[in-house]
């Protein structure tokens, strides 16, 4: 089956295509750093960068699309200005792919916060789109914990290209025994980890201001001994102090994730672990990367429950 992949971030639609032996026709991401990993991870790639620039008449053929189309204008972390934001009207460059080149099925994801964006006019009119195209529609939130340590809560959009309705959320299968957080910590960072005195100091002071006014702003501490936690959602933003989810260290400030436990925490597999010591990004670029992403064991099996209706 042939694969159409927009927005590919780091991969983790190439992960889930992988692994249930789809063939990748298509890539497109117009972040240089993004490419370059996931050049590292998946092999040399023939990139389309700009999908504005696409003539989806030159597209080859395929049966599948996904992407994750920019979330940032839908976000409550981000501007939430929708299609008012350049990034926002994305979405409809990638409607007209989907009109082009009529894949047997898709898949989209966003943020949760999509489905209610202005009134839910926003999510209403991307289904409107889609259906008036020949499209039967099924949406979820899916969290991610079932798969990974980690509350990740996202909105995807299935697409079948059939009269009939379909069922596919209900089919899908998370893992019976879930990653815990403890078999993703590395055994011995970096001490570049564990934050300096003022950054730890600053975080607590925010903390206890906003909880003296009931706000529940702040880090959030994964105590030891590290059993069963599940982290908050890892963002895009994690680079700048690693707040949303510290690592407590005994006889240290807590630590943040190496990019490597972020690789782990997104659901990436092992097969395609390496030393970010030696990343074609900075680790600054690498937080990011995995910040905007799907967390790809629970892809896969979104993708494998899609497929037995195409």
């Amino acid at each position: 089956m042939k694969v159409a992949e927009f927005f590919t971030g780091f991969g983790a639609g190439r992960v889930a295509a992988d692994m249930l032996g789809m063939d990748t026709v298509v890539a497109c991401e117009i972040d240089p750093y993004a490419r370059k990993v996931y050049d590292r991870l998946h092999g040399a790639t023939d990139w389309l960068t700009d999908i504005t620039k696409i003539n989806p008449k030159e597209l080859p053929d395929f049966a599948l699309l996904t992407g994750g189309f920019p979330c940032q204008p839908f976000s409550k972390a981000g501007s939430g200005e929708g299609f008012a934001d350049a990034r926002g009207t994305l979405f409809f460059h990638l409607a007209e792919i989907i009109r082009e080149k009529r894949p047997s099925a898709f898949v989209l994801e966003n943020v949760k916060n999509l489905l209610t964006h202005d009134d839910r006019h926003t999510f209403l009119t991307i289904c409107h789109i889609l259906r008036e195209m020949g499209y039967q529609l099924k949406t979820e939130v899916l969290d991610s914990s079932p798969w990974v340590p980690q509350k990740r809560e996202r909105l995807f959009i299935v697409g079948i290209l059939q009269d009939e309705p379909f069922s596919v959320f209900e089919r899908i299968t998370p893992p019976s025994i879930p990653v815990r957080l403890w078999e993703i910590l590395e055994e011995d960072p970096d001490d570049e980890f564990t934050l300096g005195d003022r950054t730890w100091e600053f975080l607590q002071e925010h903390r206890a201001k906003h909880e003296a006014a009931g706000n529940g702003f702040g880090y959030d501490l994964i105590r030891l001994p590290i059993r069963c936690q599940v982290t908050r959602t890892l963002t895009r933003r994690y680079y700048k102090d690693g707040s949303e989810i510290l690592i407590e260290q005994a006889g240290k400030n807590p630590r943040r994730l190496t990019p490597l436990e972020c690789h782990r925490l997104m659901g990436f597999p092992k097969s395609l672990e390496y030393h970010w010591e030696d990343a074609p990004v900075s680790k600054t670029r690498a937080y990011m990367g995995f910040g905007n992403s799907i967390v790809a064991s629970m892809f896969t099996d979104l993708l494998r429950g899609v497929t037995e209706w195409m």
